[in-house]
């Protein structure tokens, strides 16, 4: 019987850049219903009925209606702070991005107030009801899907941006041991590879096979991405064609103390210089 130390999470870190959770508020006239969802699931949570005084009322000059109107406004305020209880009392383990759609004031007021750190600010969709809810998911789904792209993106051109300060490798030799010091701050990797071999948990030096020759052997491009994550960098798996010249792996080194102190000296007397042209 063998018993595998290690498991591939290239698929899993895959599976967790591209099928996003999030959270739905949808906020009617009279209720507000929190849903949580993924590309594949959408399910609603709970629901919860406004006071009466929140219905929706017609439209009077009357000194009773001012009254109303005046009184409405506070139960807003109570209202949305008792989302964000609500809310923050639903999420102390899941911090997933938070759609908001339904009736303007009270979804203004949300938005503003919303003390959920990760609710993004604009409305996912300009009404919220239950005959709209399949082309809201749709849209959420949409934009979660946009958001990875553009996050392999910007991590592409911050490694074009590291590479001209000499803080960026294509090798991968030179990546490995950058990973086992734990100088690797972002694993580029391209999830249809697999590069069999050993790393030398101590060194970093690499024995690359042909093929999987036993059950030690590994995907190299995997145990990197464990060894990155473990020692605090990031990792964003992507297909080959998404990276340039398709490569299998590309990596942000961590830029040395001394280099780091030789940045802030020069930008320090930059600033030294700008000042005394200013005086």
């Amino acid at each position: 019987c063998v018993l595998a130390t290690s498991f591939h999470i290239k698929p899993l870190l895959r599976w967790i850049q591209y099928d996003r959770e999030f959270l739905f508020l949808g906020i009617s006239e009279g209720t507000a219903s929190l849903y949580q969802g993924n590309q594949n699931s959408f399910t609603l949570i709970d629901t919860i009925i406004f006071p009466a005084i929140l219905q929706k009322s017609t439209e009077s000059s009357s000194y009773e209606e001012l009254k109303k109107r005046r009184l409405k406004s506070i139960k807003y305020n109570e209202t949305v702070e008792w989302l964000n209880e609500w809310i923050f009392s639903l999420t102390k383990n899941i911090k997933p991005p938070l759609f908001v759609a339904g009736v303007k004031e009270l979804t203004n007021v949300f938005l503003k107030e919303s003390r959920y750190q990760n609710t993004v600010r604009q409305p996912i969709w300009p009404s919220y009801s239950q005959e709209k809810i399949g082309e809201i998911c749709f849209e959420i789904r949409s934009f979660l899907r946009k958001e990875a792209k553009n996050d392999l993106e910007h991590a592409l051109i911050e490694f074009y941006q590291a590479e001209d300060y000499n803080l960026a490798s294509k090798n991968i030799f030179q990546i490995a041991k950058a990973a086992i010091k734990g100088k690797v701050r972002k694993l580029i990797i391209a999830d249809e590879i697999n590069i069999f071999g050993k790393i030398d948990k101590k060194s970093g030096g690499l024995a690359v096979h042909p093929a999987d020759l036993d059950h030690e052997d590994d995907d190299i491009l995997d145990d990197l991405a464990q060894e990155v994550l473990a020692r605090g960098g990031e990792v964003i798996v992507a297909k080959r064609e998404e990276i340039p010249k398709g490569r299998p792996i590309l990596a942000i080194l961590e830029r040395p103390d001394s280099e780091l102190s030789k940045t802030y000296n020069e930008q320090s007397n930059r600033d030294q210089k700008v000042e005394r042209s200013a005086v």
